[in-house]
């Protein structure tokens, strides 16, 4: 067994599992897949050393701007439901960040939100402002953030979605589960078992009772 020389890692901090391999495989099939799918940035510092072995370059931790949407997309608060839900399908968005005219974010509204907004009303959705069904109280990230913990952040306030802000908390992006699925889960991103996690943390549910008659006198317009 060759010693360990500095800044050398073990199996375990390799592979964040037990020092074992599965059953048939061995360590340096191990190392040769973790060196083929891992997309090394070219200027990350220099090689990493694993018990011995020549490995591919250090990464740093994958940040929020590595991997948000950005320009976003955005409404007012004085838009129409009409119109955002018009943007939503045109950009196959299912949320909207609503910023106001210094770029600040104010709410955020969700395909949800309007469905259920227009369903509790005989108005017309082009009469409907953005304002009278958003979320006033918003979860976001920085650009600068880490992206397992705007992962975390998801998972706390049981979103799916965060508005990346810049230190003067104008909007600047948008942060998606999405993003996180397709682009998060390489190099030093998030691992299969810290997404599956928060996922499960967002999709809990607690049934309510929904009484018979509630919609009694309910006229859809």
């Amino acid at each position: 067994m060759p010693s360990r020389t500095a800044g050398s890692v073990s199996r375990r901090q390799l592979r964040g599992v037990d020092d074992s391999t599965e059953s048939g495989e061995s360590f340096a099939d191990a190392v040769s897949e973790w060196q083929s799918c891992a997309p090394w940035r070219g200027d990350a510092p220099g090689p990493l050393l694993v018990d011995g072995l020549q490995g591919p370059p250090r990464t740093l931790p994958m940040k929020v701007r590595d991997i948000m949407t950005e320009p976003p997309l955005t409404c007012s608060p004085e838009t129409s439901l009409a119109v955002a839900a018009h943007l939503m399908q045109e950009a196959d968005y299912g949320t909207l960040p609503v910023v106001d005219a210094r770029g600040m974010v104010v709410g955020i509204v969700t395909d949800r939100d309007i469905c259920l907004a227009l369903a509790r009303t005989n108005r017309n959705a082009v009469n409907i402002a953005v304002r009278e069904v958003m979320t006033t109280t918003v979860v976001s990230a920085r650009p600068g953030d880490e992206v397992r913990g705007a992962l975390a952040t998801m998972k706390v306030g049981r979103v799916r979605r965060l508005p990346v802000r810049d230190e003067a908390g104008r909007l600047i992006g948008m942060l998606s589960i999405e993003d996180i699925v397709l682009r998060g889960l390489q190099g030093d991103g998030v691992g299969p078992d810290d997404l599956v996690a928060a996922l499960r943390a967002m999709y809990v549910r607690t049934p309510v009772r929904v009484e018979a008659g509630s919609w009694e006198g309910f006229t859809p317009g």
